[in-house]
Order: structure tokens, then C-alpha cells, then sequence
């Protein structure tokens, strides 16, 4: 399990979802989170190995979608996730703000177990869908994405990250993210088998808060508190859906 965390000190929201995974059988699983000296969290009770990154620099607040210290700030996930990738670890990468109504364990896990000698075949990453920007391809969101550990996955990610660093600033995540997977051929890497998550259960918060009924809200496995800005804000759609767990 990775996690990158946009804040430290709101970690503990995280803390009932591991709780509701510990007894998964996957052992291949990290916990990720920045470190902070007068903010330590015990998780040697749920027997996952926890990673600490370094502190950063200086605390930069809330930063918009379209700020540099965003673009800064996620420039840093591809090669988080590839450093894991590297060590032969398969990873679950989740937004702080995606909320884990149910375990999503079981909606790759036997994907997991078909491993193809045509490597066309076996899932490389699994998505969750954003809202549609193309009536072409599928809007894949990097905020819940499952990542196998392959020489063709790690290869992705460091072209990935490379792309993150350099180019148009609106372009450089989610958008690189995109074009990498449906158009690898311009990037000189090998295709990816993406499988996109189903979207009424992996939700977005466009689709979430705003189009889903209660009973289909029922359903939901993970819910990403996204297409909104603003940190209070998301705090508040949380709560108004009985989501916000920890106070």
C-alpha cells in the first residue's frame, strides 16, 4: 500500500483504512507517509511495513491545482512509486483524499494471480477513471492506481516522472499520465495494459457528490474526494456524507 500523503498532519484519516485491509494476505504492501519529529504513528500492530520519507523543506499550505507548488509537489510521485517498483514491490498508490468504503483488494487481486507468457495480456496498472475528457479514451486518474512490479511498469513511471519535470505545467501530471498510456508510441515505450476500475464503484467526487443517488452511493468501494478545490471544502463534502472518519 503507498500512500502519498498531501499533509502530515492529517494522517490519521488513513489510519481506519489500513485497519480494515491488515488481514489481507498480500504482504507486498507499504505504508507511506512524510515524517514529522513531534508526529510519530505505530502501525507494527497491523504487520505492514511502514516507510518514512524525508520532511520536506518548508510546509507550503494549500496549493491550487494549477500552482507551481503543485506541479512541484506531484512531481515527485512517479519516482516514489518506481523506487518501490524497483525493489519488486507491486503498489497500491492512494490519494489522501480517496476514502476507502470497502476493500478494494478484491477487484484486482485475481487479476493479479493471471500472469500471461503474452505480455499483452497481463495487467500492467489498474485505473480509476476521472470525469470523460475524450469521447476516445478513458480520463485515468493517478489519485487510485494499482501498479504491478515490471521492467515495462518501472520504464513507464521514469518516463513518466521525467515528463512531471519538463514541458507545459498543465500538462505535466495527470494529462502526461494519459498520453503515456494511450500514446506510448510517441514516448518510445511499450504499451501498458491499463484496465480502468469500474466507475460506480471507484468514484470520482464529480460523480459522487453530485449525480449518485443514495442507494448507489451504497455501492461505492472508494470514493476520491476530488473536482473541488479548496481543503476546508473537501473537509466539508466528507462530512456531509458521513465519510470524514477521523476528527
Amino acid at each position: 500500500f503507498k500512500h502519498q500523503p498531501e499533509d502530515g498532519n492529517t494522517f490519521d484519516r488513513c489510519l481506519e483504512q489500513l485497519e480494515r485491509i491488515k488481514n489481507s494476505n498480500n504482504t507486498k504492501h507499504k505504508a507511506f507517509r512524510n515524517t514529522k519529529p513531534d508526529y510519530v504513528v505505530d502501525l507494527s500492530c497491523l504487520s505492514w511495513e511502514t516507510v518514512f520519507s524525508e520532511p520536506p523543506k518548508k510546509k507550503i499550505g494549500a496549493a491550487s491545482y494549477s500552482s507551481n507548488q503543485y506541479v512541484e509537489m506531484m512531481s515527485h510521485r512517479p519516482f516514489i512509486i518506481q523506487k518501490e517498483i524497483e525493489k519488486g514491490y507491486d503498489v497500491i498508490f492512494s490519494d489522501l483524499d480517496a476514502i476507502w468504503v470497502k476493500s478494494p483488494l478484491p477487484y484486482f487481486e485475481n487479476d493479479f494471480k493471471n500472469v500471461s507468457m503474452n505480455d499483452n495480456e497481463t495487467i500492467d496498472i489498474w485505473a480509476q477513471l476521472g470525469p470523460p475528457k475524450s469521447k476516445k479514451y478513458d480520463n485515468l486518474c493517478p489519485g487510485f492506481m494499482v501498479y504491478r512490479s515490471t521492467t515495462k511498469v518501472c520504464k513507464f513511471l521514469e518516463k513518466w516522472g521525467n515528463l512531471t519535470t519538463q514541458g507545459v505545467k498543465l500538462e505535466r501530471n495527470q494529462k502526461a499520465f494519459n498520453k503515456l498510456v494511450w500514446h506510448p508510441e510517441e514516448y518510445n515505450i511499450s504499451k501498458t495494459v491499463t484496465k480502468s476500475l469500474p466507475m460506480n464503484l471507484f468514484v470520482n467526487g464529480a460523480l459522487y457528490f453530485t449525480k449518485m443517488t443514495d442507494d448507489e452511493r451504497k455501492g461505492a468501494v472508494v470514493v476520491h474526494n476530488n473536482a473541488i478545490k479548496g481543503y476546508d471544502k473537501k473537509i466539508e463534502r466528507f462530512r456531509s456524507a458521513n465519510l470524514w472518519l477521523v476528527d
